[in-house]
């Protein structure tokens, strides 16, 4: 694995299984390898302890032979424990938008800042007194550096 990820905190419980999925030739052995790593980061969520232990086994995808995950169980589990005001009512009004490559699968859009700048209506509503740091910050970020800059002020529209 990469230098960077095997920095991360649980990249030995990890590794492993990511190693073998690749390395494997067999669809289900690639899902089993795959399945412990979501385990494994199930168990990583589960450790933060900001909302009720979930199961973190994986589960059949509708009717079809894969197993998943399901994820959206665990960030919805996250989003009903949002407290801060000025977070709850940025969510309330845009929902689970995450970063930009989770609605959108275009590499204009990824690598035009001034297409970007079209999505800021979707973070219309955001506190400014909970987005003049981020507002700072992004002054002095580098413009071609955008997956730093879309993570770090999607929640402000600052994108």
């Amino acid at each position: 694995m990469a230098t960077a990820f095997a920095r991360l905190n649980g990249a030995s419980e990890v590794g492993p299984s990511l190693r073998a999925a690749l390395a494997d030739d067999s669809w289900p052995n690639r899902e089993r390898h795959l399945c412990a790593v979501c385990g494994a980061i199930a168990r990583k969520h589960n450790a933060v302890g900001i909302f009720a232990h979930l199961d973190n086994g994986t589960i059949s995808f509708h009717q079809r032979p894969y197993r998943v995950l399901g994820a959206g169980r665990f960030a919805k589990a996250v989003s009903d424990e949002i407290q801060d005001p000025q977070l709850r009512k940025i969510y309330e009004s845009v929902g689970p938008i995450g970063s930009v490559d989770q609605f959108a699968d275009s590499t204009k859009l990824l690598m035009r800042p001034d297409l970007r700048t079209r999505l800021r209506v979707l973070f219309e509503g955001s506190a400014e007194a909970f987005c003049e740091p981020a507002r700072h910050a992004h002054r002095a970020a580098r413009e071609e550096d955008i997956w730093f800059k879309w993570h770090k002020f999607a929640a402000c529209g600052m994108l």
